[in-house]
Parts: structure tokens; sequence; C-alpha cells
């Protein structure tokens, strides 16, 4: 299970899947989200970005900044909403089965993370 607080390997996660998808260089993803290249290359290493920047880089994710975060005693919560935003835009599923296969990754997702109410 994740630990408490920031989740760095998240937010890296969530930039290189967008930079992936997009075709991006990580020097276009730096001005695109108006951070230096050098703050992505020191996240890489693991150094935690600057509230600013973290600010900026939740904006072009267009994503929410708790996302990132895991609070003791709750759910790990930023990959479930990722699999749940991804699976309601997916197109081939109707919205009735949409929020049936949300709940049933959900429910697995829990289960296997060991999270318990």
């Amino acid at each position: 299970m994740s630990r408490p607080g920031f989740q760095l390997h998240a937010l890296l996660s969530a930039i290189e899947e967008k930079q992936t998808a997009a075709g991006l260089t990580s020097r276009v993803v730096a001005e695109q989200a108006g951070v230096s290249a050098s703050t992505l290359t020191r996240m890489r290493q693991g150094r935690h970005p600057d509230l600013e920047s973290f600010g900026r880089l939740v904006a072009w994710l267009d994503v929410e900044a708790g996302e990132f975060f895991v609070v003791p005693g709750q759910a790990p919560q930023s990959n479930l909403r990722t699999l749940a935003r991804l699976i309601r835009a997916d197109a081939e599923l109707p919205e009735g089965a949409a929020v049936d296969v949300v709940a049933i990754v959900r429910r697995a997702y829990l289960l296997a993370t060991g999270w318990r109410p």
C-alpha cells in the first residue's frame, strides 16, 4: 500500500502518460505546464516540486491536486480516480455499464491493495 503523504511517483506517472500520449518532449511539457525543464529533471531524480510548480503541473494535467496525496486510513484514491475517469470516458461502454465496471474495479483494487475500511 502507498505510504501516507505526497505521491511523487503518481504525479510523474500522470505526466509521463500525458506526455507519451501527446508525443511531447520533456521540454515541451515544461513549456506547456509553465515550469522549468530542470523542475521535471529534479522530480525524476526523486525531489518534490515546489508548491507553485506542483500547482502548474496539476493544472496542465487537468486533475485534482488531491489525486497525488494519500491520507492515513483512507483508500488510495489517486489510482482509483484515474481508473474511474478512464473507464467513464470509454466510448465503447454505455453509461450504466461504465458505472458497473468502475464499481467492480474499485472493489478489486481495494482488495488487492489490502485496504480495509
